[in-house]
């Protein structure tokens, strides 16, 4: 029964949203019509933001900014190795397949740092199912 007064809400809501888009009644609000300026810490807990700031005014970063700048780089080259094996840069797959998990690996320990330095608040890394990762590397690629 919620899930019905739900619907019947969101029905409601975007019709007379619909109503009043149709009767012009938004526009004329300010910045009508311009790219919407969204906050770069929209992510980051208010409590956090001017310590943050102050930070990379610095030079300075906290662990977890580090840990995940770390993260994009070991999840760019498991993704490189996955590419050179593709475009048979690679001659030994073998050696490649253990480069890869080695990368995942690498990955999941530092998705494990940034998950205990982040501040409280911040989103949660899911580590990498490293097992499905090599089950999939060893299918495309036949060890």
């Amino acid at each position: 029964m919620n899930g019905d007064i739900g619907q019947a809400i969101r029905l409601i809501a975007e019709r007379k949203i619909d109503e009043a888009v149709r009767e012009g009644q938004f526009a004329n609000l300010p910045g009508h019509g311009k790219p919407m300026e969204i906050d770069a810490d929209w992510m980051i807990p208010p409590e956090w933001r001017a310590a943050l700031r102050i930070l990379k005014n610095a030079g300075a970063v906290p662990d977890w900014v580090q840990h995940q700048r770390e993260i994009d780089g070991a999840r760019a080259k498991a993704e490189q190795i996955w590419n050179d094996c593709q475009k048979a840069r690679i001659a030994n797959i073998a050696d490649a397949r253990k480069e890869y998990h080695q990368a995942l690996k690498r990955i999941n320990d530092l998705i494990l740092a940034f998950n205990h330095h982040s501040p409280p608040g911040a989103y949660v890394q899911i580590p990498v199912k490293v097992s499905e990762k090599l089950q999939a590397f060893d299918a495309h690629f036949g060890t």
